[in-house]
């Protein structure tokens, strides 16, 4: 009897913790048995597909526990308004612990610095300094593309970071922050591919099972801590008095607007918020562009007639009229976005917030899915083809979107360099289809269904072979 009523005691508490914090008109939720873990398992074999599956036995509004985090996600575009611009929903305290996690940023230092960093970074890569960054990107990316030689075989993926992480890390950093030796720039490169890989799971696993990716964070911070220490020593303000102030580079500007103490972490998040999503983007526009024959001959006729018109590429400028004439290039970087976005976007509910009929409770995390949204045939007829023309109807050069695609995020915090990616992309496709006749040896492998933040990346090495045009 006691046994007996032991096991009625536990299954009554079990119930008390299951339907803990629940309110009325909540959304549904997926189903679990075990208490804090929830679908954690379940979950973390293939998120993208767990929410597929969630979504079409529940609706576009649903809850999920994962290792005590409790989830909503929403999946319809008629509710992403309130998502993007209700004050219930909070992007500063969701996105916080991640910071933490993730680069060492203190809670004080993200909540009293993260607006200004955001407004500061977002001016310095738009408007009139993307004028100075292109001539100096287009160079780079020029001469790194030569260094690859006359032709051969090669990993897309492994030569479009090679080319794309020296280039954006020397221009957003500064010369000093790069080793000085090419087998000391490829060991950092290296540690941060490690750290990038990892990402996901070292930002929610105790360090003891992912001590790898702690190991590399830590160089990495190490590392940036060395290059603000240099910067203060050549006379960088430890508290200036105009926190508007813009250094040449983007790190001296981030910070010039920062504490000294969390400078090196905000530093390591610079550096894997413009590698990590870029460069897999542009190994996607590349390998959907060879997969199409007609679409890669629109390509090259466009690079090659405007890129051999632009007088100053021979020496490796490129003038602003040429990249607005780039516009089908611009398509197929759009278009690749839509196809590899990262998985979810994440707010935080700060009280009860009101969706169609449900309530979402205070605390919950609340997670819309770029993923899901750009498969929507309702604005993205047969959504899983790669169609560039589908961005015909948007005019591009206001810089607008197509309804319903929010690859770069929404409301008052959608990324503050999304111009300056979209121009980097464009560039490095250009002036790669320009200087080379590319081809596909190994079929375009399929994208990892493990993340949930960051662009999708490939499940498998995939080899071209290239030729210099003459």
């Amino acid at each position: 009897m006691l046994f007996y009523a032991a096991g009625v005691i536990c299954l009554c508490l079990y119930l008390l913790y299951r339907n803990f914090g629940k309110h009325v008109n909540e959304p549904p939720w997926f189903p679990y048995w075990t208490p804090w873990l929830g679908c954690a398992i379940k979950f973390g074999e293939a998120p993208l597909h767990f929410i597929h599956l969630a979504r079409n036995n529940l609706g576009p509004t649903f809850s999920v526990l994962v290792a005590g985090k409790r989830m909503t996600f929403v999946t319809d575009p008629d509710d992403y308004g309130i998502y993007f611009q209700s004050p219930q929903a909070d992007f500063q305290q969701a996105v916080q612990p991640f910071t933490e996690r993730a680069a060492g940023v203190s809670a004080s230092s993200f909540a009293l610095y993260h607006k200004l960093i955001h407004d500061t970074v977002k001016g310095k890569l738009s408007g009139m300094h993307l004028i100075r960054i292109r001539e100096t990107l287009a160079q780079s990316f020029r001469q790194k593309f030569l260094e690859l030689g006359q032709g051969g075989e090669l990993d897309l993926m492994k030569s479009i970071r090679n080319v794309m992480f020296v280039s954006t890390v020397q221009l957003l950093f500064g010369e000093g922050t790069l080793p000085e030796n090419e087998l000391d720039i490829e060991k950092f490169q290296n540690t941060f591919v490690k750290f990038d890989e990892d990402f996901e799971y070292g930002t929610e696993l105790p360090y003891l099972f992912v001590w790898q990716w702690a190991k590399c964070k830590r160089i990495l911070i190490n590392k940036f801590t060395s290059v603000v220490d240099q910067l203060f020593c050549k006379g960088l303000s430890e508290s200036s008095p105009d926190k508007e102030s813009q250094g040449d580079t983007v790190l001296e500007t981030l910070v010039n607007v920062v504490d000294r103490e969390n400078a090196p972490n905000y530093a390591l998040l610079l550096l894997w918020a413009s590698q990590a999503n870029a460069i897999p983007a542009v190994f996607w526009t590349v390998a959907f562009i060879l997969q199409n024959d007609e679409i890669h001959q629109t390509v090259v006729q466009e690079a090659l007639d405007v890129l051999d018109d632009d007088s100053g590429f021979s020496s490796g400028t490129l003038s602003e009229e040429s990249i607005k004439k780039l516009t089908f290039i611009r398509k197929c970087v759009l278009e690749a976005v839509r196809l590899r976005s990262p998985g979810t976007v994440v707010r935080k509910a700060l009280g009860p917030l009101k969706l169609k009929n449900y309530t979402i409770p205070s605390g919950h995390f609340i997670m819309l899915s770029p993923y899901w949204s750009h498969r929507n045939p309702l604005f993205f007829p047969d959504p899983e083809a790669f169609n560039p023309s589908r961005w015909d109807k948007v005019e591009l050069e206001k810089n607008l979107f197509l309804e319903g695609f929010v690859g770069f995020g929404g409301g008052r915090f959608q990324c503050p360099g999304r111009w300056f990616a979209v121009m980097e992309m464009q560039m490095v496709v250009a002036i790669f289809f320009r200087l080379f006749h590319l081809e596909l040896i190994d079929p375009v492998p399929q994208p990892s269904p493990l993340h949930l933040v960051g662009t999708q990346q490939p499940m498998k090495p995939c080899s071209i072979r290239f030729h210099l045009r003459t």
